[in-house]
């Protein structure tokens, strides 16, 4: 996923924004509900992910901002994330999964900028492949 995003930078040598989207689960209809947050190792886990992406983009001579928020639903958020910094195109991973729709089209949809979907083994995948 790195790669296409440096492959995208690199002629303009763009700004590239890491962001890190935490799912929450339950409806917005419901009483909060503390234990539907992500927790603390979580949390964690997302934000060290973001930073170590960051820093490998950062290596090669990028600008790097790093945005870190939680959301019911990932493409709606990256969308207002797109919208309020004016991102002139998004790379996002595309998990071969078959349950959560098209999150690409999802994201185009709602924002009209152009988003570069990176295919992705999904964890139950790399677990049955063969050693």
């Amino acid at each position: 996923m790195l790669a296409r995003a440096i492959e995208l930078a690199t002629p303009e040598h763009a700004k590239i924004t890491v962001l890190g989207i935490a799912r929450v689960y339950g409806t917005s209809l419901g009483l909060p509900n503390p234990g539907l947050q992500p927790n603390r190792l979580e949390w964690q886990v997302l934000k060290d992910g973001v930073e170590e992406a960051a820093s490998e983009l950062r290596s090669r001579g990028f600008e790097v901002r790093v945005g870190l928020s939680r959301s019911r639903n990932a493409p709606k958020m990256i969308s207002k994330w797109a919208k309020a910094r004016n991102f002139h195109a998004i790379v996002v991973a595309d998990p071969d999964r078959f349950f959560e729709g098209d999150v690409a089209h999802q994201i185009e949809r709602r924002c009209g900028i152009p988003v570069h979907a990176v295919p992705i083994l999904s964890a139950d995948h790399r677990r049955a492949r063969p050693a």
